[in-house]
């Protein structure tokens, strides 16, 4: 077993990018690699793992993560493997090395956007070639995630991300639409829908909303959060109807109950 001496002159030879040569990085590699996985969240190791990611071959760096990757999920929510998993994801870039790692991440998208720290793990994986599991993950368990103080701000942050395409954006946004009633009266959940009515400018998403409150809209009417969203919608004028459309809701609610005190 590698001991914290041995680490600490292995990350001084890694960092020092002057005099490492190749053969030295992919020696280190060698070394490392019986317990390569284990030091993935060692507070010393995590930097050495990084460097060789930064260093070694391709091959060298497949082997790696052959014995890595059934273990990143877990080592992404770590708060010192996740700056190696980060780094690791970063620094792959061929097609069977993305293979790996998306076959040992897809399973824990949802699980990992609810972590503080797995959250960046996913988001450093959107960048690579076929990232439409992560996607898939999100509208599978969207009221899940979403409810998450960790799960919410990283879906936004994914949303907002320019190397997504804009079918994906909308895939995601059918399914905050379909959750809506649970996501805009919890806290973090309403972050979504304030992305849907205020960033994401996709036509008609006044309109697409409107059918998934009005069975609530009562109770949405006197929920802090859920007050603000029908509020959005009666004051917004890109899609005036879809106001209407409260607006005569609310009117005949409050002439129903007028009829049932009477």
């Amino acid at each position: 077993k590698l001991d914290p001496l041995s680490l600490r002159e292995m990350r001084k030879k890694l960092e020092n990018e002057e005099s490492v040569s190749l053969e030295q990085a992919e020696s280190i590699a060698s070394d490392c690699m019986d317990e390569i996985a284990e030091l993935c969240s060692d507070y010393i190791g995590n930097t050495v793992i990084q460097k060789l990611f930064e260093c070694c071959t391709e091959e060298t760096k497949l082997e790696m993560l052959k014995k890595i990757t059934p273990h990143l999920a877990s080592i992404g929510i770590h708060k010192n493997g996740t700056w190696a998993a980060q780094k690791i994801i970063d620094f792959t870039n061929e097609p069977k090395q993305i293979q790996l790692i998306k076959e040992y991440i897809a399973p824990y998208i949802p699980l990992l956007l609810l972590d503080q720290y797995g959250n960046y793990v996913v988001q450093c994986c959107l960048v690579k070639q076929d990232n439409q599991y992560i996607f898939d993950a999100i509208v599978d368990k969207c009221w899940e995630i979403g409810q998450g103080r960790f799960g919410a701000r990283a879906v936004r942050s994914i949303l907002d991300n320019p190397t997504i395409t804009q079918e994906q954006r909308v895939y995601v946004a059918a399914s905050i639409v379909q959750n809506a009633t649970l996501l805009t009266t919890n806290a973090n959940g309403n972050l979504l829908l304030n992305w849907f009515l205020d960033s994401s400018q996709l036509p008609g998403r006044y309109r697409v909303l409107c059918p998934r409150l009005l069975p609530y809209l009562s109770k949405l009417c006197v929920n802090k959060l859920g007050s603000i969203t029908v509020q959005k919608i009666i004051q917004q004028s890109e899609e005036p109807d879809a106001a209407t459309l409260i607006m005569n809701s609310l009117s005949e609610k409050a002439r129903s109950d007028l009829m049932t005190r009477k």
